[in-house]
């Protein structure tokens, strides 16, 4: 037997004894331990809890409850609690012997058993290891180890004020804020909460009108100004909206049109700019729009804006007419506003309100991994569009407190909850998309095609550990619903009455 596997099991057997195991069941465990020809320290320690229920169902108990312990790490993952790894930090990031630190981390593990903690943070553990080292005269050790950072109470104090502290505020909502079942749910990577630093203090996006000034250059310069100025209250660059429409209107000549989209090219490089070929019923009361030089702008913005991120708005597939034909480009998106008022969005978020307050993505290959049949499946996704809303209405409840948002007359209460399926692709008989969707609509939460790498990368990792299930794929969706790969599928698409439509043109088609 090699020093690593004596290793292992003399550690099970100090922790047998710390549950209350005698001496002979301990030797016991040990001889039969040392049979085990799989030698890995999962294997052991379950091998350990079947002997422990025979001879000490007592101790067993108190067993199974030390490994039940898991940490919430600052990274937003669940792992199990190791008493190694606080072994390790103080030998890496301080002075002390490795003595001493074995003798802490025994300790504080001890101490972490009895407080029976619920919610075990790798903070909070390095706090119960400061103290002990001020216990025991480590004063010098103790200030090598300590974490700088600012009490809840004073984060709650400054939260209007300081805009610079990403970090604090992340580890903030996550002690003081996000419900603990919902943030529960985000560690096991079943949802993924886009904007956790953010949670308390902006929303996720925001599709602004654009300022009116009295000609071209002061209507752009307006907008960008306004855009800086509300910027900071969401996580996503601001969209504006419409903005072709209200150019229109300070424009005279058709040749003055190539230069207002010059114009906004300069100004808005990073934002999403809404290129509409149909007016809005609440615009058309509002403005008088010069229709002709709307369409120019729209056109050249297609092609002149081509790196930048464009979305064509409109409410029927007929509308397309209006462009000309080398004004579509593969890549190009298509909002359809032919069924409902749609707001555009950075990336591939849409809603019907111009503020979106939350953006989760759900994780539909592990839920579907997890559930044995239809009724299983559909009792997991209920419980996690429950946690999504009310997600969102937490969020929305912090952010309308934030004095920003009532300086700028922005209402946080008429911003929608989002969510984006991941996954889907790999679902079972049991988990098609117009049911998904039905559940979580049904909630007032709008399904979009948007996913953020983070989630996907967090998801990724998951659903690898997650062992296949041997279930029949008869409605494995192949295609994905939002693109187009010719202008006829696009229209195609409008017609069905798809939200967003991403065109892929093939190459034909571009030549």
């Amino acid at each position: 037997m090699d020093n690593l596997v004596e290793e292992s099991i003399e550690k099970i057997a100090k922790e047998c004894e710390e549950a209350g195991a005698t001496k002979w069941d301990v030797t016991k465990i040990v001889k039969e331990l040392s049979k085990e020809k799989e030698k890995g320290i999962e294997h052991l320690r379950n091998k350990t809890i079947e002997l422990l229920e025979e001879m000490n169902p007592k101790a067993a108990n108190v067993y199974i409850s030390f490994h039940k312990l898991r940490v919430h790490t600052t990274d937003e993952k669940i792992e199990p609690f190791d008493r190694g790894n606080i072994i390790k930090s103080l030998t890496k990031e301080t002075d002390v012997n490795r003595s001493v630190a074995e003798n802490i981390g025994n300790e504080v593990e001890n101490k972490i058993k009895d407080y029976k903690i619920k919610f075990l943070t790798t903070a909070l553990i390095r706090e119960m290891v400061n103290a002990k080292l001020l216990e025991y005269g480590y004063e010098n050790v103790q200030n090598q180890y300590t974490r700088l950072g600012m009490p809840v109470f004073d984060v709650q104090k400054n939260i209007d004020k300081k805009t610079d502290w990403e970090e604090t505020l992340r580890e903030f909502n996550i002690l003081k804020v996000i419900p603990r079942e919902i943030l529960k749910k985000h560690f096991e990577n079943s949802i993924f909460i886009e904007d956790i630093a953010g949670f308390s203090t902006r929303a996720i996006s925001y599709s602004m009108q654009p300022e009116e000034g009295n000609n071209v250059s002061e209507t752009i310069i307006k907008t960008m100004k306004h855009a800086e100025k509300i910027q900071g209250l969401f996580k996503r660059k601001i969209s504006i909206d419409q903005l072709n429409l209200f150019l229109s209107t300070k424009i005279s000549k058709k040749k003055e049109t190539k230069e207002a989209t010059e114009l906004c090219a300069l100004a808005f490089p990073k934002n999403c700019v809404g290129n509409y070929l149909y007016v809005p019923e609440e615009t058309e009361k509002q403005i008088e729009i010069n229709k002709t030089h709307s369409n120019e702008i729209a056109n050249h913005m297609l092609r002149l804006l081509r790196e930048q991120e464009t979305k064509t708005v409109v409410d029927s597939r007929f509308k397309l007419k209006l462009l000309k034909k080398n004004s579509f480009s593969d890549g190009m998106v298509v909002l359809n506003c032919s069924k409902e008022r749609l707001f555009p969005h950075t990336g591939l978020l849409s809603s019907s309100s111009r503020g979106i307050s939350s953006n989760i993505m759900i994780n539909i290959s592990k839920i579907t991994k997890e559930s044995e049949n239809e009724e299983i499946f559909s009792e997991k996704l209920d419980e996690i569009a429950e946690a999504v809303k009310e997600c969102g209405l937490e969020r929305k409840k912090q952010i309308k407190e934030r004095k920003l948002f009532k300086e700028n007359n922005l209402s946080p209460a008429e911003f929608e909850e989002c969510a984006s399926l991941y996954g889907l692709e790999n679902g079972t008989k049991f988990s098609r998309k117009k049911v998904i969707k039905k559940c979580f609509m049904n909630k007032g939460i709008r399904i979009t095609e948007s996913i953020v790498p983070e989630g996907i990368h967090r998801f990724e990792k998951e659903n690898q550990k997650l062992t296949e299930i041997k279930t029949e794929i008869g409605t494995k969706e192949k295609e994905i619903e939002f693109e187009a790969e010719s202008k006829k599928e696009l229209y195609t698409k409008i017609k069905q009455g798809i939200p967003i439509i991403i065109l892929k043109k093939n190459q034909s088609e571009q030549n």
